[in-house]
């Protein structure tokens, strides 16, 4: 492979060292050395392999821009501890991976583009380190990984992830139980205005459906409902909206349900009283803004907002912090000027040390503490934090959310990876509004709508989902995981373990079912009536059909062996059990 180096240090030198790992695998190390110790400049190296097969990229920074882009537009994967990771992927049609490449440090910001290049039809694959400014060093390493094997690209994202947790040593980290379990959020249904008695109402009624954790988000700290960050900061709770914080944690408690309350980390306000103490100590330069950054890269912000986070969890007996906005820390290019207040140079550096304090203290007084983090900043290293990995906010739209998770599906590990808050109209079909619930299957599901406002079938219809979500999270959420045609948006999707394999249609496709397994559940969401499949390991079943109240509409023995017809009706599901 010609590997073309680039590199904007002048007095330096950098190399590259291919190992060949396996027939498919190859590792290269990088190591720049700098004569005296700065802030380095970028660098990098690109390649071309033979556009062989190769029908689009994958990468979870592209959401649904999965196309092929020219090399003078390529594809682009920004990377740093707090958003994304990386890695990024040329598929073939069939679904299977052409390359897919992985860098070792998931902490340093770096960008990897791919793009076509039309005189020759190869793609060329760029990796830039120090995509933005950097602490001063004298000497980087890191390993980029090359998987040329011809496994399903799903396979290959698996074993890049399995790469950086352990070889790499990003390990993450530990869930508890309470963090794979349905949740209820408060702020589609209630946004800004929080009302106790009325959330503790839903909590009763959430209980009662499965969920076992309410989230309450932004509006407990301001009187202000302009939707803004101008009020943040001072993190006091509002008393025209909240009279006593830790009463109302414990009536929800006394419903069954545990508490997590939201908080923007980076974000605060000039309508504070932290804002004067803090206006010196901000990633925003001298720019008037309606809110600004705090620079964490001061010990005294980060012991501000551990202080914040800490007493909260005493004064309150919260169960978990939902940690907004963590990818918004980023450095302006006005606000670089030397201060020598700071203990910590490296923006990156600074936030792996905050979210280190953070949770230290917090687990010390909780152990099984929960933390809601969600997209971009989802990646190995910052996962090391978050238990909870939540898709970016797309209300009413189940179709995002379901490619969302299936998204952090392929990088996260074990950790959970949440849905965002599911939402629909009241006056929808209850088979529509079941499709927000099937589409989150595979991942956590979370539900933001006023319970004792929706139709008493979208309550049967959100109960028979959340059990049998609950049921069988071994499979859901701990199995195996796959989706077909990532260039399509994901047409089906499905897990399996040992025994029992679930699948969901999100088109009207024919799936061939290739696995020998004693049972297997289809769920149907692709807006007709019926499911097409192609049983390979065929035989006797006992085939039940339900609508989505889990009302059931028949049963029977049949024999399913190769293309088959299954009556499931619009947002149902069939059971076979095998004979």
């Amino acid at each position: 492979m010609d590997y073309k180096i680039f590199n904007k240090n002048s007095s330096s030198s950098c190399e590259i060292k291919e190992s060949r790992i396996s027939d498919d695998v190859t590792e290269l190390d990088i190591r720049l050395d700098l004569e005296a110790s700065s802030s380095p400049e970028s660098f990098g190296f690109s390649f071309e392999v033979p556009c062989d097969d190769i029908y689009s990229f994958w990468s979870p920074a592209l959401g649904e821009k999965r196309y092929l882009r020219p090399d003078w537009a390529p594809a682009e994967t920004k990377s740093r501890f707090a958003s994304w990771l990386p890695l990024s992927q040329c598929v073939s049609v069939s679904g299977k991976n052409r390359l897919t490449v992985c860098c070792s440090d998931c902490h340093t910001p770096m960008n990897i583009k791919m793009g076509i290049v039309e005189e020759r039809a190869t793609v060329v694959v760029t990796v830039e380190f120090f995509s933005s400014a950097v602490a001063p060093l004298k000497e980087y390493k890191a390993t980029v990984r090359l998987d040329r094997s011809g496994c399903d690209y799903y396979g290959a994202l698996y074993s890049a992830i399995a790469w950086l947790e352990g070889d790499c040593g990003y390990t993450p980290a530990e869930v508890p139980a309470a963090a794979k379990l349905p949740m209820y959020s408060a702020w589609y249904s209630f946004h800004q205005n929080i009302d106790v008695d009325a959330i503790v109402e839903q909590c009763r009624l959430a209980k009662k459906l499965g969920m076992e954790t309410v989230i309450v988000d932004d509006g407990w700290q301001t009187d202000d409902s302009s939707r803004g960050y101008a009020y943040c900061g001072d993190w006091r709770v509002a008393p025209s909206k909240v009279k006593d914080m830790a009463k109302f944690v414990d009536a929800v408690h006394c419903t069954g349900m545990k508490f997590m309350i939201w908080y923007s980390v980076p974000y605060i306000g000039p309508k504070t009283q932290a804002f004067e103490r803090f206006k010196t100590m901000l990633l925003d330069g001298k720019r008037e803004k309606p809110w600004y950054h705090l620079d964490p890269r001061f010990k005294e912000v980060r012991d501000y907002l551990v202080g914040i986070y800490t007493d909260a969890v005493k004064s309150w007996d919260i169960d978990g912090l939902k940690l907004d906005f963590i990818d918004s820390f980023g450095i302006r290019p006005d606000c670089e000027v030397y201060d020598e207040r700071r203990d910590c140079s490296s923006l990156e550096d600074s936030l792996y040390k905050l979210m280190t304090e953070i949770t230290t203290a917090v687990k010390a007084i909780k152990p099984d503490f929960l933390f809601e983090f969600r997209q971009s900043y989802i990646g190995p290293a910052v996962k090391m934090f978050g238990n909870m990995l939540r898709v970016a906010d797309c209300p009413n739209d189940a179709s995002r959310n379901r490619k969302g998770i299936a998204d952090l599906r392929f990088t996260s590990g074990k950790t959970p990876v949440h849905s965002d808050m599911l939402m629909w109209s009241p006056t929808d079909s209850v088979e529509c509004a079941a499709t927000q619930v099937i589409s989150s299957l595979f991942g956590v599901v979370q539900v933001s709508v006023l319970l004792d406002k929706i139709p008493e079938e979208h309550r049967k219809m959100l109960k028979f989902y959340l059990d049998f979500a609950v049921k069988n999270q071994s499979v859901l959420l701990d199995g195996e995981f796959f989706a077909l045609t990532p260039d399509c948006g994901y047409t089906l999707a499905g897990a399996f373990d040992s025994g029992k394999e679930i699948c969901v249609y999100y088109c009207n496709i024919v799936y061939s079912c290739q696995r020998r397994l004693g049972e297997y559940v289809f769920c149907n969401c692709h807006g007709g009536d019926g499911l097409y499949l192609d049983m390979k390991q065929g035989g006797c079943f006992k085939l039940e059909i339900f609508n989505c109240m889990g009302e059931k509409l028949s049963e029977e023995q049949r024999e399913l062996c190769g293309l088959c017809s299954i009556p499931v009706p619009f947002a149902g599901m069939a059971k076979l059990s095998r004979i």
